[in-house]
């Protein structure tokens, strides 16, 4: 059977990425839309997923409001069809600690993950068993798409640090990454799957912020713009991914992400 998916946030960087990497899949059907265009047509009974990418300054910025919330306005839509909906959440929604499961006390760091939250809650309350909520780490990859207005990621960040030639301090701390080649992976499968709930999508395994860096530098002839500060650092954390993992039957391993940052080097530098 040939799955239709919808990705709403067309121009977005995940959205464009995401459209990219599954339309490779001919079991999937994949149409892309802005969420202005896809609210007019008025056609969420023709998908199996809907999955969201879209984000509006006052969601990402200001106090929650309802009418800024794309994810539950969708989930409004859907409540009397025959689809499911994806919901791409953030990982800011914890605290800095190692070994986050889905069920940890959660304390979002931002205005953005204070609002994802309660927007998850309410999605959830309306259509239990036709929402995904994934709490996502950071994505290293992806085509970056030019005047990105809300976010930016590590990703972005370390491109534009090489841009400058600015010699660029930090601070050597764990975190979470996953390559967008498992990203699309991981997103492959649970479109497969019959899941509904809250996951944490992420490598599930301390990475040092020294180490991603070394391999996105693996073919940069500059490595010296980057230095390590002398200091210790209190942002460290990392998410438990075994749910997912044993709902999906996939494994994220840190020899993949490693084999995708060498080679997004070798683009990066064009050697």
């Amino acid at each position: 059977m040939i799955i239709k998916v919808a990705i709403i946030g067309k121009y977005s960087f995940v959205g464009y990425n995401l459209y990219k990497g599954l339309k490779k899949n001919k079991k999937l059907q994949i149409k892309s839309y802005s969420f202005d265009k896809f609210r007019k047509l008025n056609i969420y009974d023709k998908f199996h997923y809907i999955i969201n990418t879209s984000l509006t300054k006052k969601f990402k910025f200001k106090k929650y409001n309802q009418r800024e919330d794309i994810d539950y306005q969708i989930a409004k839509k859907i409540l009397k069809e025959n689809c499911k909906q994806i919901i791409l959440s953030t990982r800011k929604v914890y605290p800095n600690k190692p070994n986050l499961r889905e069920n940890a006390i959660v304390r979002p760091q931002d205005n953005y993950a204070k609002n994802k939250l309660i927007s998850e809650k309410k999605c959830i309350n309306l259509n239990k068993t036709k929402t995904i909520i994934l709490r996502i780490s950071n994505i290293i990859g992806g085509k970056i798409k030019k005047n990105r207005k809300i976010n930016k990621n590590f990703y972005e960040n370390f491109l534009d640090y090489c841009k400058s030639k600015k010699n660029i301090k930090f601070l050597n701390s764990y975190k979470d990454f996953i390559s967008f080649n498992q990203f699309i992976r991981a997103m492959n499968k649970i479109i497969r799957e019959d899941i509904f709930g809250v996951y944490n999508l992420s490598l599930g395994n301390k990475i040092y912020v020294n180490e991603l860096i070394g391999w996105l530098n693996t073919y940069n002839k500059n490595k010296k713009l980057f230095n390590l500060k002398n200091e210790k650092s209190y942002e460290n954390f990392y998410l438990n991914n075994s749910k997912l993992e044993n709902q999906i039957k996939i494994k994220f391993l840190k020899k993949d992400l490693k084999k995708d940052c060498v080679s997004l080097s070798k683009k990066i530098f064009k050697n």
